[in-house]
């Protein structure tokens, strides 16, 4: 590891001239122009090859070679961009190395313009640099130093790129995807959808977007949208073509999802080690077209270098369609497991598919209640605060149905117990039956509900007085049951 001396001159301002700052994140395995050419001349010799492989007829074969064509082409225009840009990058590292004079004090935004007009050099930054004061003063310092020095100020890595320096923020908002996405679902567009299949309708605002937009493979991909719009925003427009295939849109994972009500699966088990990290950190972008599992796995290992395994139980022939954009490896393997039934976890740097467990209830209409009726919960907590949901929020949002669980089965959480009376119970019967166990226990019977609520001085007491509780609802049950005839669950 570089060992970097910083010698304080005065307050903001750095001595950097004898020390070797390099770039931060210059790539290692950056071709040199020689290289780039001849990959160039692979890269199109590869487009040809498959190009000279798509069927004829329509139908699946086709749609995985033309996915398998975009993605060679994006890789020649990759190895086209090296070859033009390579003299530029390869002239601005010996430009780095020059010496010059500079007095720099000023917001970031400004100061970087004044570097340039000293040096010839341009700086762009990064989205979520803060626009800081930043001073470098010398009357005789290498840019890359100085460079680097700027960097620091802004909290902030610097690299080489072709041409330009580039500044990235060194943390990122947890939920700076979701920014980004919020900014590209605002602009406002038009269009007429007359009879257009779901389809075409979601491709072309795909277009639009320039985002990753994922349909779950429920939602009928034929379905015919009618939809005529004037300067909306693609949210909107969104929301609509949705609502016409009966399905809703959500901002999940990177990405814009719309599918049936419903829960959505979790995609990936288990946790991520910082070391792990690094590597789901690499960014994505490809196209699957009813592409199978394994297939679609074996091209993500060769794109990304990483280790990638199918286990035995995993559906290796379900097919996939999914096309994203600049995203984050785990995002991505989330999405390919989601819409194909499957899991993912990592472990030592080998990432593992497997099938995904059976839910626990069925996706699809929120559950009803005996009356035919909507079921519903209700939760009243000690300081009054009353909680109501349907199932369909719970099954959206399973992390708020924990939590009102979490309320009802641990009264120490809430600080109070409610039992529920029947016609034939009596409040003073129970109470004496608790107090046996737990003598700090406190009653209020709410009459007109029918609600004893319990509360304690000692928090030991409480979890006495529920598991008292517990014991006399299952005593009751089982002789229901076996007045009834009926086992007791």
């Amino acid at each position: 590891m570089r060992t970097i001396v910083v010698i304080p001159i005065m307050l903001t301002t750095f001595v950097l001239s004898a020390v070797d700052h390099s770039p931060e994140a210059l790539p290692e395995d950056m071709p040199s122009l020689q290289q780039a050419e001849e990959l160039l001349q692979k890269a199109k010799a590869r487009v040809k090859e498959v190009e000279a492989k798509i069927p004829r007829e329509e139908g699946d074969e086709k749609k995985r070679y033309q996915a398998t064509v975009n993605y060679e082409r994006s890789m020649l225009d990759n190895y086209q961009g090296l070859v033009l840009n390579l003299p530029k990058r390869d002239a601005l590292l010996k430009r780095i190395d020059e010496y010059v004079s500079l007095e720099i004090d000023a917001p970031l935004l400004q100061a970087i313009g004044k570097f340039k007009e000293s040096t010839g050099v341009e700086i762009r930054v990064g989205r979520y640099i803060p626009d800081k004061a930043v001073k470098v003063s010398s009357k005789r310092i290498r840019i890359r130093d100085a460079i680097w020095s700027i960097a620091q100020q802004a909290h902030a890595s610097w690299s080489v790129g072709m041409g330009t320096i580039g500044l990235a923020p060194l943390a990122i908002p947890a939920d700076a995807w979701k920014q980004d996405l919020e900014l590209k679902i605002a602009r406002r567009a038009s269009l007429d959808l007359i009879d257009t299949a779901f389809v075409d309708a979601i491709n072309f605002v795909q277009q639009l977007l320039n985002a990753s937009l994922i349909v779950d493979p429920a939602i009928p991909a034929e379905r015919s949208i009618n939809l005529r719009v004037k300067d909306m925003t693609l949210n909107e427009i969104l929301q609509w073509i949705a609502r016409g295939a009966q399905a809703r849109v959500s901002f999940i994972d990177h990405a814009i999802y719309i599918h049936p009500d419903g829960p959505i699966p979790p995609g990936m088990k288990g946790t991520i080690s910082e070391s792990d990290a690094r590597l789901l950190n690499r960014r994505v972008t490809f196209e699957f077209a009813d592409t199978p599992l394994e297939e679609g796995i074996g091209f993500l290992a060769q794109l990304t270098k990483a280790n990638l395994v199918v286990g035995a139980k995993a559906k290796r022939a379900a097919k996939v369609t999914l096309r994203v954009q600049d995203m984050p490896l785990d995002a991505a393997l989330t999405w390919i497991c989601r819409l194909s039934s499957c899991v993912w976890e990592i472990k030592d740097g080998t990432i593992y598919f497997d099938d995904a467990p059976a839910a626990s209830a069925p996706v699809g209409a929120p559950a009803k209640a005996r009356d035919g009726t909507q079921a519903r919960l209700r939760v009243k907590t000690s300081d009054g605060t009353e909680f109501e949901a349907d199932s369909a929020l719970l099954q959206e949002h399973p992390e708020l149905a924990a939590r009102l669980a979490a309320i009802v089965s641990d009264p120490v959480k809430d600080g109070v117990l409610s039992h529920m009376l029947e016609k034939d119970e009596n409040s003073a019967d129970i109470s004496a039956l608790i107090t046996k166990a737990a003598p700090t226990a406190k009653y209020q019977e709410d009459e007109k509900l029918r609600i004893l609520l319990i509360t304690a001085q000692e928090e030991v007491d409480l979890r006495r007085a529920a598991a008292v509780l517990r014991s006399y609802n299952l005593q009751r049950a089982s002789r229901k049951a076996e007045f009834q005839g009926k086992p007791a669950r």
